[in-house]
């Protein structure tokens, strides 16, 4: 098993089990890129796939698709939202985090879209591993869609989150 994969088994391990919070710690001050922030402070998280930067910046994590929450007396939450929503809080909330960008850096409701890095950690990645989210891509936006891919085969395979609960 490659050193990044145990890593990221461990972390799943980690989240499922609540002993979160060392693995996501501050990093250096921002710069910017074409996009925008390189570096963002998470500020309050929206979803599983969702949050808002202390900028007030809403940011959509990309190649991800999370239960949704329902947002509205009338409506009701997607099997596994609430648990989903609570796996992206408990990596991101509070943290500063590295952002990366690919070929399309908005989405069409003006949501920056990136992938969020906790030092070496795609929380991306983790987050389907665990069975928070789903592998979904959106063309030309795909730079880590054989990792996300094969985290999803895994989590599905061993019935991890909301592949073992919907």
């Amino acid at each position: 098993m490659p050193i990044a994969w145990r890593r990221l088994s461990y972390i799943v391990v980690a989240c499922s089990t609540g002993a979160v919070g060392a693995g996501c710690g501050s990093v250096e001050a921002s710069d910017a890129s074409a996009c925008g922030p390189t570096r963002v402070l998470i500020d309050r998280v929206v979803d599983g796939d969702t949050a808002y930067t202390s900028d007030g910046e809403s940011l959509r994590y990309l190649l991800i698709d999370a239960p949704e929450i329902a947002h509205r007396a009338d409506e009701s939450s997607d099997c596994y939202a609430v648990e989903a929503s609570r796996a992206n809080a408990a990596l991101c909330e509070g943290h500063e985090l590295r952002l990366e960008y690919d070929p399309e850096c908005r989405d069409r409701y003006g949501r920056l879209l990136a992938y969020l890095w906790d030092e070496d950690l795609l929380i991306n990645e983790v987050l389907v591993a665990q069975g928070n989210a789903r592998f979904m891509v959106i063309p030309p936006n795909d730079r880590y869609a054989t990792e996300l891919l094969r985290a999803e085969a895994h989590a599905r395979e061993a019935g991890i989150g909301l592949w073992g609960q919907c």
